[in-house]
């Protein structure tokens, strides 16, 4: 009887070993799960961050690409308005040169006109003398 005791005995220990055995599989198990869910949710988080990153960049740049573009369109307005500026300078002197130029030309005449008038006055002036002087 002692054999068959010792034998169920055996048994029995072998039995609560192989429960054992399989209840530390099975924690193992689920701690791998544990720990492949967590890696899984780790990556695609940091997926998350990187789109987000990316996307926040991509939404820096375009705004400084905005703002550059807006920056060269008003260097080119006011580049556009400094040339007309320069032109209706460039055309008022013109102008003015002209105006000067027919201003002086009117001068001259106007000077050659008085003297003329002075020599013809003197030309008069000295034969009505040899006239008075002549009777």
């Amino acid at each position: 009887m002692a054999t068959i005791l010792d034998a169920s005995t055996k048994v029995n220990g072998l039995l609560g070993d192989i429960k054992n055995n399989f209840i530390d599989i099975a924690k193992q198990d689920e701690e791998k799960r544990k720990n492949d869910s967590k890696k899984q949710i780790n990556k695609i988080t940091d997926e998350i961050d990187i789109n987000l990153e990316k996307s926040k960049l991509l939404s820096q740049l375009a705004t400084i690409d905005g703002a550059l573009a807006a920056g060269i369109e008003e260097d080119q307005a006011r580049q556009e308005e400094k040339q007309a500026a320069r032109r209706a300078l460039l055309l008022a002197r013109r102008k003015n040169k002209k105006k000067h130029e027919l201003e002086e030309e009117r001068v001259k005449d106007k000077v050659l006109l008085l003297e003329e008038e002075d020599q013809e006055k003197e030309k008069i002036t000295e034969e009505y003398i040899r006239n008075l002087f002549q009777k």
